[in-house]
């Protein structure tokens, strides 16, 4: 072997420009790596938080006037503009809208703590209420068509 073929250590330990740029590459993959996982974390992102409200309601049935009490007893208030009333008479399912939820309210706004809706079912739908009659009533979110409550009534006669 001639002394040219003959490769020294320390002649590549002084030579860095082999080994730029491939730390160059390197760091550019990595960076590039990472502004993709970015770019993908805002766009998967979820962008609107959850509409769910938490309500506890209370439910009560005037059999001597037809008439359906829901008082707002805690939580969060609704605007009435964005919720409906579905109620179910034996599977028969009668609709209260939004604008019929602001009118009882006396054209409130929105459903606060302590205020109570009165539906009247005979002057609502023509439907009176019997003692036998199983009632659901639903609180539904006008916009998303999501469930808010769920409540069983049992009718009662007032004297």
């Amino acid at each position: 072997m001639g002394s040219s073929e003959k490769h020294d250590s320390k002649s590549y330990a002084g030579n860095s420009g082999a080994v730029s740029g491939v730390v160059a590459q390197v760091l550019m993959t990595c960076i590039l790596v990472i502004m993709c996982s970015l770019i993908a974390a805002f766009v998967f992102a979820n962008s609107s938080p959850s509409e769910t409200f938490h309500i506890k309601p209370e439910d009560w049935v005037d059999l001597t006037s037809d008439t359906i009490y829901i008082k707002h007893t805690g939580g969060e208030k609704l605007a009435t503009g964005d919720m409906e009333i579905a109620v179910y008479i034996n599977g028969t399912r009668y609709e209260y809208s939004p604008t019929e939820i602001s009118t009882n309210l006396g054209e409130k706004r929105a459903w606060e703590l302590a205020d109570v809706i009165e539906i009247n079912t005979s002057e609502a739908w023509g439907r009176e209420l019997t003692e036998n009659d199983s009632i659901e009533v639903l609180l539904i979110n006008h916009r998303t068509r999501e469930v808010l409550q769920g409540i069983r009534v049992n009718p009662t006669r007032e004297n």
